[in-house]
């Protein structure tokens, strides 16, 4: 946390050979501008660059294989471009970027790494409008079950490229997903149960259809059920062609 706090300071040009920044270094840098990450480190710590409200850019090197939790939270970034062999992105890691608005996964230099997205990754960057993923041949892991519930997914769009794996929840909930049945998971499901929901809070005596379910299985047919169908297909599908968001949940086949 050497440089934690320090209002003045607005660049950064650092030529080390180090391998990591540590937790809290640039940590509340109000006025930070310009950064210079040189391509020996591989560690971003925890809250490193946390409200470092000037800062709209960054180049993150491709040695770069952990960024921890709210490493970015809170920045002026607008995009970003995550690194190569990236590992881990950690809790929040870019939640409270309110100004970011593309996000790119380039395609990595090994074709058997996994990228492991933790809880909140993206949450309350609600102008996010284009998350980019190029990782062919890659898998990334969702880990925790927040990792996208807060963007705005009606705004913000998905391009996925071919091989791009992810994992699902398994045909259990496909099939209780599908609510209308056509073979596939998409905005269609999510608006039935929403609806019906709705319906249901407005009478007290409409009896839900048989096909409106407790997708999380905690007892309430609410609104988070329809959220948890947004959120099968943001995480949980795997594509062969660029695609739009309006595409993607239209064109995922069980």
């Amino acid at each position: 946390s050497a440089f934690r706090r320090c209002p003045s300071l607005s660049t950064v040009n650092n030529q080390s050979k180090v391998t990591s920044i540590e937790d809290y270094t640039f940590e509340f840098c109000s006025k930070l501008e310009h950064v210079n990450i040189p391509p020996t480190v591989k560690k971003i710590g925890a809250r490193a660059f946390y409200a470092t409200w000037a800062l709209q850019s960054i180049q993150l090197p491709d040695s770069i294989e952990t960024i921890g939790h709210d490493a970015f939270g809170g920045s002026a970034l607008i995009h970003v471009k995550m690194p190569k062999n990236l590992k881990t992105l950690g809790n929040l890691s870019f939640a409270y970027c309110t100004q970011l608005k593309t996000v790119e996964f380039p395609a990595s230099d090994s074709s058997n790494l996994t990228l492991e997205l933790k809880s909140g990754v993206f949450d309350w960057s609600n102008s996010l409008q284009d998350i980019t993923i190029f990782r062919k041949n890659y898998q990334i892991i969702t880990t925790g079950n927040k990792t996208f519930n807060t963007i705005n997914y009606y705004n913000t769009t998905v391009y996925a490229y071919p091989n791009t794996k992810a994992t699902i929840l398994g045909s259990h909930f496909c099939k209780i997903a599908d609510l209308n049945q056509d073979g596939k998971i998409s905005a269609l499901d999510a608006q039935i149960e929403l609806q019906e929901v709705q319906e249901k809070n407005l009478d007290s005596s409409y009896v839900l259809p048989d096909y409106v379910t407790d997708i999380d299985k905690n007892g309430v047919i609410n609104a988070l059920d329809a959220q948890h169908i947004r959120a099968y297909y943001m995480e949980n599908t795997l594509f062969d062609t660029p695609t739009t968001w309006y595409e993607i949940i239209n064109n995922v086949t069980i």
